[in-house]
């Protein structure tokens, strides 16, 4: 899925993290004759000295970040929490535990697909559920998951003897720290 220009114009107007704050999907219409050329010189003109090719790729992937962190499933798990007044109760991390470890253990129990695919969502459900009684917010899980997906991104494509991808020391950056920033805006 590419970004419109449009898309791209809030992206680089507004910035991903205030559209991502806002949770809605920001639509903005491409200008009429507006094009990717002339787009690209007002940023020039907006940010000298940029590298224009690397700024577009960035903006493009800010555009995939965004629709993909707009799929609503953490969105339709917090609610779901939420109108059955299990955020309420606060986290527990020995219950939560439980929770995922019977999910895990029906995975590891089962060889039909069917029920793979059932164990490994349910486990997915679970967690979600976890860490939205952690968070307090929706947002802030997404913000979790873009976190960490940013730094695991980072690893290279080398693996282990067990097939885990390695970390390549070099340029991975843990995401404990901004974890622990976005952990001290909980309430």
């Amino acid at each position: 899925m590419r970004a419109t220009i449009g898309e791209l114009q809030a992206l680089h107007t507004i910035g991903l993290d205030e559209l991502l704050k806002n949770d809605e999907l920001v639509s903005i219409a491409p200008i009429r004759g507006y094009v990717i050329e002339e787009f690209k010189s007002d940023i020039i003109r907006d940010i000298p000295n940029i590298d224009i090719d690397e700024y577009m790729e960035k903006l493009e992937r800010d555009y995939q970040i965004f629709h993909s962190l707009k799929f609503n499933i953490i969105d339709r798990v917090y609610s779901w929490n939420e109108d059955r007044g299990l955020l309420n109760g606060g986290y527990n991390k020995s219950l939560e535990a439980s929770f995922i470890a019977e999910e895990l253990s029906e995975l590891l129990r089962n060889d039909e697909s069917i029920e793979e695919v059932d164990s490994h969502i349910d486990s997915i459900i679970f967690q979600l559920g976890a860490l939205s009684k952690i968070l307090k917010s929706p947002h802030r899980v997404k913000r979790a998951f873009e976190i960490v997906l940013s730094a695991n991104e980072q690893k290279s494509s080398q693996k282990d003897i067990n097939g885990k991808i390695i970390k390549d020391k070099s340029n991975f950056i843990e995401p404990q720290e901004a974890l622990k920033e976005l952990l001290e805006e909980v309430v």
